[in-house]
């Protein structure tokens, strides 16, 4: 194969790869751990990694440094 037509092809597989990928049709919150410590705020230490869902409240789970999960705050879902 030509050297130029080399980054086409892996172009076309990427290409190929997320047309084939499903289009999100929901949002996943997956529920939180009940013996998560809750704060109302996070340290700026703190990484922050996802939402979770516990009852009607949703919440911003965070990872410290030691890698422990933390709760911070929370919305009331509509």
């Amino acid at each position: 194969m030509p050297r130029f037509l080399r980054p086409l092809a892996v172009l076309l597989l990427l290409a190929t790869v997320f047309a084939a990928r499903p289009a999100a049709t929901a949002v996943f919150i997956p529920t939180c751990y009940s013996n998560l410590p809750h704060y109302s705020y996070p340290d700026p230490s703190w990484t922050y990694s996802h939402q979770c869902r516990e009852g009607t409240q949703v919440w911003n789970v965070y990872i410290d440094f030691r890698g422990n999960w933390k709760l911070c705050g929370s919305n009331i879902l509509p």
